[in-house]
C-alpha cells in the first residue's frame, strides 16, 4: 500500500461523517469518498505534497 493510500485510509472515517452529515445519505456518501480518492490518489505522488491531510481531505 503506498504512502498517498495510508493517509487516505485513515482519513476515510471522517470523511465519511463529513460528507454522511452533509448529504444523509450513505450511498451519497461513499459516491462523494469515490470521487475524493479520484482526485486524492492519481494527482498527489507523495505524502509530502500535503501538508496538513486532514485539512486537504475535509476541504
Amino acid at each position: 500500500m503506498s504512502d498517498v493510500t495510508r493517509v487516505f485510509a485513515a482519513h476515510r472515517e471522517l470523511l465519511f461523517s463529513i460528507v454522511y452529515n452533509m448529504l444523509g445519505s450513505v450511498t451519497d456518501a461513499e459516491d462523494v469518498l469515490q470521487e475524493t480518492w479520484l482526485a486524492w490518489g492519481p494527482g498527489i505522488r507523495t505524502r509530502s505534497a500535503i501538508r496538513a491531510p486532514t485539512s486537504y481531505a475535509s476541504r
